[in-house]
């Protein structure tokens, strides 16, 4: 406002007195400095210092707690009656986890980054019923929040456990039962047992086996046996009476 009224003749030279609004009604209050603190702490001190009108409002925040004020609007300036809005942070914004399981191991940790998070451990091992190279769990469900960073760690299958490999033993120059028995233990089955004669293996022990002896084979391999009859008859002989087979190649 100005004292001397618009449209009245004054000297020339004359002093106009003008005052200038500062656009605050009521009393000029210092707004506290409130960042950091807790929104009920935030409160109180705005409240010590004169404000009345005072409201919160929630954002996502990289630097300030979950539940502290990151800082206040106006930020300076102000009465009174002037509405003062507090910045409250709800801690860093949320990522959510995806859902990996059955995707290729690659595509599962490129999703995992996709979505702002951070790929954990990665284990394999073997299962019968999820296919080589897929996912079969992950530490943290799909479709949960988490930070943003979170470490989500996946298993991968191997596909089915191949079976073990087991030597085959020592059956050459034993007998029949012992080499059945020394089989079984090793978690092989006994298969063909063929007789032949020979002079250099007593009746009734094993000549020779298939695979052979010291062989890596799966469990559950079928072993061949060469029994020997011992010498071959000459010819003013028969056939020995202790022969525990039939003449020459016949199979059990």
């Amino acid at each position: 406002e100005q004292k001397t009224e618009a449209g009245t003749k004054v000297k020339k030279n004359s002093t106009v007195q003008v005052v200038v609004s500062s656009g605050l009604v009521g009393n000029k209050l210092t707004i506290p400095d409130v960042s950091g603190r807790s929104e009920s702490e935030a409160q109180s001190m705005l409240e010590q210092s004169g404000f009345k009108k005072i409201t919160s409002e929630f954002e996502f925040s990289d630097s300030v707690a979950e539940g502290d004020v990151i800082g206040t609007t106006p930020a300076a300036g102000a009465t009174e009656d002037t509405q003062i809005v507090m910045k409250v942070s709800k801690g860093a914004e949320k990522k959510t986890v995806p859902n990996v399981i059955g995707k290729a191991d690659a595509d599962a940790q490129s999703a995992i980054a996709a979505a702002g998070l951070s790929v954990g451990t990665v284990s394999y091992d073997y299962n019968d019923n999820v296919p080589e190279g897929q996912v079969v769990s992950q530490s943290i469900d799909g479709g949960k929040k988490v930070a943003a960073g979170t470490a989500v760690g996946i298993s991968v299958s191997l596909g089915p456990k191949p079976a073990e490999k087991v030597s085959v033993p020592p059956v050459t120059n034993t007998s029949l039962d012992n080499a059945r028995q020394l089989i079984s233990s090793a978690g092989l089955s006994v298969g063909n047992i063929t007789y032949q004669y020979d002079a250099s293996v007593g009746i009734g022990n094993v000549i020779s086996c298939d695979p052979g002896v010291g062989s890596s084979v799966e469990e559950g391999t079928a072993i061949n046996l060469v029994i020997s009859q011992g010498a071959e008859p000459g010819p003013s002989s028969g056939p020995s009476n202790d022969s525990p087979g039939p003449e020459g190649g016949i199979t059990e």
